[in-house]
C-alpha cells in the first residue's frame, strides 16, 4: 500500500498531466547568470586557445539572444532554427583535425577532449555547449516576469512534447559544430551498449555524421570502447560498427577503426582503479 506522501505526490503528477503540465524539473535557477558567467569563464579563463572566437562574444548580448528564442513561448513548439542565431554567435574557429563526436562514452571522450590542450574538441568543450551543459531551460506562454519556467519543463525525450527546446537546441549545436569540422574525425561509440555502438536514433547516426562536409573532412577515425565489466556487443567489423564504416563510404570519406586504445582504458582505470581489469598484474 502507497504510504500517505508517496500517494499525494502520485496524485500531483497526475493533477500536472491532466492540466498539460511538464514533469521534468524547472529551468536552472540563476540561469541568467550561470549562462553569462559561463560564457565570459571560458573567453577569459578556461576556454582552450584554439577554440576561443576571433573576436570577443559581447555575453550580455548572447544572453538576449538566447532567451528570445525560448521565453514566454511553448516548450514544446520549438521551431527548429530557434537557436540558430544564438549558436552562429557562439561559434568558434576549431582546429584542424581536431573535433570529436561521442554517443554513449561521455565521459571518457570528454576527458580526452580537457586532456589534449586544444588540439581535440567535443561540442561541450566549446564555447557554445560549455555555455550551457548540464543546465536546464524552457518558456511559459506569459506576459509577466522573464518568460522562463522555473517549476517544470518537458524533460529531453518527452513522447508528448513535439518539439521539445532542449532537443531543438542540442540538434542545433550539434549541427553547427559537425558543420565546422576539418580533415580527419574522431567517433568514440560504447561497444557494450546492447543497442548497439551506432545507433540510428543517436546524435551521432541523425545529425552530426550526416552534416560533415565531405569537401573539407576526409576521415572518420571509429574508437570503440568497451565497459570495464563488458559486455562486448559490438567491435571494429562487427555488428552496428559495419552499418557506420557503410554509412561512411557512401558519404565518400576513409575510415579506421581502434578497439579499447591504451589512452582510453587509462581513463577508465583512473576513474575505476579497484577494478580487476586495471589491476597492474592482469593488464595484458
Amino acid at each position: 500500500m502507497l504510504s500517505q506522501s508517496a500517494l499525494s505526490m502520485l496524485l500531483d503528477l497526475l493533477v500536472s498531466i491532466s492540466l498539460g503540465q511538464h514533469t521534468g524539473k524547472g529551468s536552472t535557477l540563476n540561469l541568467k547568470e550561470i549562462v553569462v558567467g559561463r560564457c565570459w569563464d571560458y573567453q577569459r579563463v578556461i576556454g582552450m586557445e584554439p577554440g576561443r572566437p576571433h573576436n570577443p562574444v559581447d555575453c550580455a548580448k548572447a544572453w538576449a539572444v538566447f532567451t528570445d528564442a525560448f521565453a514566454h513561448k511553448d516548450p514544446c513548439e520549438t521551431p527548429p532554427d530557434a537557436f540558430s542565431q544564438f549558436a552562429h554567435m557562439m561559434t568558434v574557429s576549431l582546429p584542424k583535425d581536431g573535433t570529436m563526436f561521442w554517443s554513449g562514452t561521455k565521459d571518457v571522450a570528454l576527458t580526452i577532449s580537457s586532456l589534449s590542450h586544444g588540439s581535440n574538441f567535443s561540442l561541450e568543450n566549446t564555447l557554445l555547449g560549455y555555455t550551457v551543459n548540464g543546465l536546464t531551460w524552457c518558456g511559459k506562454e506569459t506576459v509577466n516576469g522573464d518568460g522562463i519556467n522555473y517549476d517544470n519543463c518537458p524533460s529531453f525525450d518527452d513522447p508528448n512534447c513535439r518539439s521539445s527546446v532542449s532537443s531543438v537546441f542540442w540538434t542545433e549545436a550539434s549541427k553547427t559544430f559537425a558543420m565546422q569540422a576539418t580533415g580527419s574525425v574522431d567517433v568514440f561509440l560504447n561497444g557494450s551498449d546492447p543497442r548497439g555502438a551506432f545507433r540510428e536514433n543517436s546524435f551521432f547516426a541523425t545529425v552530426e555524421l550526416p552534416n560533415l562536409n565531405t569537401a573539407l573532412v576526409n576521415r572518420v577515425n571509429i574508437i570503440v570502447i568497451h565497459n570495464l565489466y563488458g559486455p562486448v556487443i559490438d567491435t571494429c567489423g562487427t555488428g552496428t560498427i559495419l552499418t557506420l564504416q557503410s554509412r561512411i563510404e557512401d558519404r565518400g570519406m576513409d575510415w579506421s577503426c581502434d578497439d579499447d586504445p591504451e589512452e582510453t582504458k587509462i581513463i577508465q582505470c583512473l576513474q575505476y582503479p579497484h577494478s580487476y581489469e586495471c589491476e597492474l598484474g592482469n593488464q595484458n
